[in-house]
């Protein structure tokens, strides 16, 4: 008990630190807050469009989650990961030639999918092209965040985030106005605040990296292949991760959808969605700070404890914040939900233990850093392959019995599991280094 309550004082000391002495991190925490409160105001309007409805929408963040999962997310961590290595002269120009080449790439794949099920039919609502336009913005979207944040313009991201919400919020607004809010027409009010943020966001990072996306790209030759052929082979463990990880955090909606109804799916989409507000977007926060900077110091060869110094605070940081977050959820947890939607209040009891489960989640996730810096992701392929069926085996089983306070137990329990194996694992390679 001291040891837990020791690093409690030490993650509040580290987070309150960085906040008064780190202008960086008071953009970060400020586009954050921002962000949030209008994430919350527009979650209330999509709301307006039904359970069922807003059970839709959530399956298809699922299948962008997937596509982050699988596609886009283990090679971004590739490129964070090796930015620096490769931040100097031509090669830097031909690096972003790769990232720009791989966004191409994965939207003409995704958008071919949509069409040919649009011919097929094979759903008849909401039109599949417009889901999948959706799909490859809403998923980009946190990738070129992250690019911003690598090359530390934490105030233009705060500016960009706050604009992208901005214009989501009033494109929503209108619809409302004119009573023409539907699953259709909140998918392009999305798409097109997404949209408006990338042109903006690319513009400005091109600018600040002196990158010509016309001129730049007509030196593509043998060099890009190799540059990402290096972040491929890095992010093949990080893909049948994301999957794992997926069944974890996404398949439960698909789940809910079978052996219950849309209605559940969006109630259970709701309780999850604040969830992740409370404790995954406040950890991505400090992910973002920390995670560049450990990489950077990583790259310049910079002294072990400087590095473990900073890889500390991180952990440290994301603990105060799930503690927070689940506490906060606790007490104030029915207030939020009878502003946001008075329908789904009755359920607000659920929302401390979705919190808790998704706060082991990303404890786990922060520890996972050690074997990024030393380029070893592969030392987690079994926990999160474990989780990912533990969890699709346990969701099934909880659904069917108890609905979604099956589901709750099934959660906590394998986000537990996966905890306890990252611990294990960590501790077993530093004995071996």
């Amino acid at each position: 008990m001291a040891r837990f309550l020791e690093i409690v004082k030490m993650s509040f000391i580290s987070f309150k630190s960085n906040i008064s002495k780190n202008s960086e991190f008071l953009w970060l925490i400020l586009g954050q807050i921002i962000s949030i409160l209008f994430s919350v105001v527009i979650i209330k309007i999509v709301t307006k469009i039904g359970t069922s409805d807003f059970g839709i929408y959530s399956l298809i963040l699922t299948i962008s989650a997937l596509v982050s999962a699988m596609l886009v997310g283990p090679s971004e961590q590739g490129f964070v990961r090796y930015f620096f290595n490769f931040n100097n002269g031509n090669d830097k120009k031909r690096f972003l030639n790769v990232i720009y080449l791989f966004f191409v790439f994965v939207g003409a794949i995704i958008i071919l999918i949509s069409t040919i099920f649009y011919f097929l039919q094979i759903i008849e609502s909401p039109n599949t092209i417009l889901a999948g336009v959706f799909v490859v913005l809403f998923t980009f979207s946190s990738f070129f965040a992250s690019l911003f944040n690598l090359i530390r313009k934490r105030k233009l991201n705060t500016f960009l985030i706050i604009l992208e919400k901005l214009v989501a919020t009033i494109l929503l607004i209108i619809l409302k106005f004119y009573d023409l809010l539907n699953i259709t027409s909140v998918l392009v009010a999305l798409s097109t605040s997404i949209f408006v943020s990338i042109i903006v966001r690319t513009n400005c990072f091109n600018s600040v990296l002196g990158y010509n996306f016309l001129k730049d790209l007509k030196i593509l030759s043998l060099r890009e292949y190799l540059i990402y052929k290096k972040i491929f082979i890095f992010s093949i463990p990080l893909i049948i991760w994301g999957f794992s990880g997926w069944l974890e955090s996404s398949s439960d909606r698909w789940i809910i959808a079978n052996f219950s109804n849309l209605n559940t799916v969006g109630i259970y989409s709701l309780m999850m969605t604040l969830s992740s507000y409370l404790i995954a977007t406040p950890i991505g926060v400090i992910g973002q700070y920390f995670q560049p900077i450990i990489f950077e110091k990583i790259s310049n060869k910079d002294s072990e404890d400087s590095s473990n110094k900073h890889i500390n605070n991180f952990i440290y940081s994301c603990v105060f914040l799930v503690l927070f977050g689940v506490f906060f959820s606790l007490f104030f947890g029915k207030m939020i939900l009878s502003f946001i939607a008075v329908d789904f209040t009755t359920f607000w009891y659920f929302l401390p233990f979705f919190s808790l489960s998704i706060g082991l989640f990303q404890i786990a996730q922060a520890y996972t850093i050690f074997g990024m810096i030393h380029e070893i992701p592969k030392i987690y392929l079994i926990p999160k392959i474990v989780l990912g069926f533990v969890s699709l085996f346990l969701n099934v089983i909880g659904v069917y019995y108890l609905q979604i306070i099956g589901l709750t137990i099934s959660m906590n329990v394998a986000s537990f599991i996966y905890l306890i194996m990252v611990l294990m694992i960590n501790r077993k390679v530093k004995a071996n280094l």
